[in-house]
């Protein structure tokens, strides 16, 4: 399928396409962006295809994104992305909308039996017959001008997002599930938006059910601290503080720069730029703490229901052809067992499908 892209890389170029654009029913969107050594990703290219228009936009030569938020947030306008996510996280960063409403292909796949997280490349293979090459999938988006090699993969990458709706549009509605696959999206929407506020930065943390309540607030404040720290100086949280020192100081909870220094982690240099803040931090929430952020780790026999849990619903899964981490993980399950009930598998379709029945079990 071979279709006229513009390369758009002025204001001028970007205001016409976005007028262009203002009345469509449909925009099929993608990203390429780069964030190695960086917090906030670099966006270097936005693919958009509608009924009518194919764009790719070449975001370092415009002045503004701007243009382009009436047609992003347009009520009436379905946006149609693969695996969405970091897509709607960059999005959300630079033009300070996302996409919305969303129609999310992995997501509806997962919902009609393919594999769970099934790759743009392969779920094209298999529906269109179409082998995609993926050869520029680690290439330098950044680098100008992009070479042909890096536009046909780009291109590709919108191309067949429409079929791919059209296809699954109408398995979900045979199936009954096309209004799951709707919340779903928006939830993703949901979840982009708040991905980088540093008081959910702990979330991202491991460990925390072997932690007493203080440690696991002292975790949080530490989490939190280093997040502000990355966004404010444009870093990768990891240069800012390892995670495994966020671990180390919550655990120890130390009071003197001496004690800083036995945890792993944090080198000498790191202990003289920020060990008397990483201190002030830890002393705001030194001692007792009544509120555990994360349910202590489960004892033997609640280990021993949680697999039998996990087993059912992986068979609930295969049954119905939903991919059971779509409906949850294993740690969601652990909470279920630990006795927690706000769960989003105690609610909606989830519910319906599986929590109901697993909640049962217990």
């Amino acid at each position: 399928m071979k279709i006229k892209f513009d390369y758009i890389d002025s204001d001028a170029q970007l205001i016409a396409f976005s007028r262009e654009i203002v009345s469509a029913k449909w925009l099929a969107i993608d990203t390429e962006f780069m964030r190695e050594r960086t917090y906030y990703a670099q966006l270097a290219l936005i693919q958009i295809a509608s009924e009518n228009t194919h764009a790719l936009i070449d975001v370092p030569a415009l002045s503004s994104l701007e243009p382009l938020r009436d047609a992003f947030t347009r009520t009436d306008c379905l946006k149609i992305m693969h695996s969405a996510s970091q897509d709607m996280e960059v999005l959300g960063q630079s033009l300070g909308v996302t996409p919305t409403p969303l129609f999310d292909t992995q997501i509806a796949a997962s919902f009609m039996g393919e594999a769970d997280q099934i790759a743009y490349a392969t779920i094209v293979k298999q529906r269109t017959g179409i082998e995609l090459d993926k050869d520029q999938t680690r290439t330098n988006w950044l680098q100008r001008p992009l070479s042909p090699a890096q536009l046909g993969y780009a291109e590709a990458d919108v191309l067949y997002l429409y079929e791919l709706y059209e296809q699954l549009l109408a398995e979900l509605k045979t199936a009954g599930r096309l209004e799951w696959v709707q919340d779903e999206s928006q939830s993703l929407a949901e979840k982009m938006r708040l991905a980088s506020e540093p008081e959910l930065a702990w979330q991202r943390l491991k460990s925390l059910s072997r932690m007493t309540p203080s440690q696991q607030h002292t975790a949080r404040d530490v989490a939190s601290w280093r997040e502000r720290r990355a966004q404010q100086r444009d870093l990768p949280r990891e240069w800012i503080l390892k995670k495994q020192a966020v671990i180390g100081i919550a655990r120890t909870q130390p009071e003197s720069m001496q004690q800083l220094g036995e945890i792993e982690g944090l080198t000498e240099k790191v202990i003289q730029r920020i060990g008397k803040q990483l201190l002030s931090v830890v002393a705001r929430e030194r001692g007792d703490t009544c509120k555990t952020l994360v349910p202590p780790e489960l004892k033997t026999e609640q280990r021993s229901q949680a697999r039998k849990v996990m087993a059912r619903l992986r068979e609930i899964g295969e049954a119905q052809h939903i991919a059971p981490s779509l409906m949850a993980n294993r740690s969601v399950i652990e909470r279920l067992v630990a006795g927690e009930r706000d769960l989003p598998l105690l609610k909606g379709w989830r519910a319906q499908i599986a929590g109901n029945e697993l909640l049962g079990m217990l």
